[in-house]
């Protein structure tokens, strides 16, 4: 299946890349489950070498993209005011928000624990252009004082 997604989407590289990479950016609720499964196949496929999953990868733009992947997986069984579509049954609603809600649920973890590491920094940057600024007498004693500190929590 993967190299069949491959040879399609290597036959339609030349058709206005920009103008079917803005519909889909501009209409995610026209796209199926199939369509998003087939979509995250071939870009975790043609990722560039390299790519890591380091400190420099953006969880942030990965968490917004599961939620945007959420609002898709919603749109396609119901309204934006929450009203199920007609054709849906309850089953497939069910299923989908169902599904939705696990996903939903994990992005919100994700997320807080994100808002919360960049609170970190934030401090941790804070503290350090703060110190930074002190006479050195005053640094000595911070980090002698910081040091003794985080040896009685590790």
């Amino acid at each position: 299946m993967t190299s069949a997604l491959h040879q399609f989407a290597d036959e339609h590289a030349s058709v206005s890349l920009d103008d079917a990479v803005d519909a889909i950016l501009n209409a995610p609720q026209a796209l199926t489950q199939t369509h998003l499964i087939n979509l995250s196949t071939i870009l975790r496929d043609r990722m560039p070498e390299g790519v890591k999953y380091d400190a420099s990868f953006d969880l942030m733009a990965e968490v917004a993209a599961q939620l945007t992947m959420c609002r898709a997986m919603r749109a396609k069984v119901m309204t934006a005011g929450g009203t199920p579509l007609p054709d849906v049954s309850a089953r497939d609603l069910k299923e989908v928000v169902t599904a939705n809600n696990t996903l939903f649920q994990s992005v919100m973890r994700s997320h807080e624990r994100l808002v919360n590491l960049d609170r970190l920094r934030a401090i941790e940057a804070a503290t350090i252009a703060a110190v930074k600024d002190q006479p050195k007498d005053v640094q000595d004693a911070f980090f002698e004082t910081l040091e003794q500190q985080l040896e009685a929590i590790t």
